[in-house]
């Protein structure tokens, strides 16, 4: 049974692709030299399932389901701004303990599971965690510069929190958790790179020196 489209929800899928979020993640892996491989321009990837099939008929035969980094932008509705900025460097110091304040989260998992709500609501690093909710398409692409479907799993990278004139360390930026299960599942992650149309291969070890992630689990097994 088809299911009725809004016209916002019609716009947002005919939009053309910005290739500024793609050429930022090229730059900042180069910057900080960490190898990589990428694939396309292939065939558009909409969901897990396509990006595995893809990625494994064009040759990278140890992609799958299990080893796609699937990112999802969540927003905290019960956010308030204060004056305490966020930057790679005070969020990769988790010592203190003290919950972090962001209007925006990016929460990075194994493409084979789903988002347990349950706990990412409950998460003592996240402040006022029972206000997430996930990111309207329209904010996903004002936020990332990405089309829903091709966000990757770095924020670093993103326009809404960029300083063109800081380095990629220092930058004002949304907080990336990551679950145990891209961990879990082997040395090596695949993830569209800001298009639908590229995809790129790393080391798990590499891209956790990049987007200096919270490690957490809050994720459940796909049905």
């Amino acid at each position: 049974m088809s299911q009725n489209r809004s016209p916002s929800t019609q716009n947002h899928k005919n939009q053309t692709e910005n290739p500024e979020t793609y050429r930022r993640i090229k730059k900042a892996l180069r910057h900080q030299s960490i190898h990589y491989e990428e694939l396309g321009p292939h065939e558009a990837s909409l969901t897990c399932n396509d990006s595995a099939r893809i990625r494994q008929s064009l040759g990278w035969t140890k992609a799958s389901i299990h080893s796609g980094a699937k990112s999802m932008l969540l927003k905290n509705k019960k956010y308030r701004p204060s004056s305490v900025s966020t930057s790679a460097s005070t969020l990769n110091d988790h010592s203190k303990n003290t919950p972090i304040a962001s209007q925006y989260i990016l929460t990075v998992l194994s493409a084979s599971k789903k988002l347990d709500w349950k706990a990412i609501k409950k998460h003592p690093m996240i402040d006022k965690a029972k206000g997430l909710t996930m990111a309207t398409p329209e904010e996903v692409n004002t936020v990332t510069g990405c089309l829903s479907g091709a966000v990757p799993p770095f924020s670093v990278c993103f326009p809404y929190c960029l300083d063109p004139n800081s380095n990629y360390n220092d930058a004002e930026y949304i907080p990336v958790f990551v679950d145990e299960s891209l961990k879990l599942q082997g040395d090596v992650i695949h993830f569209n790179c800001g298009l639908r149309t590229h995809s790129m291969q790393m080391n798990f070890e590499d891209y956790v020196d990049l987007a200096k992630p919270i490690l957490a689990h809050f994720s459940v097994k796909e049905i």
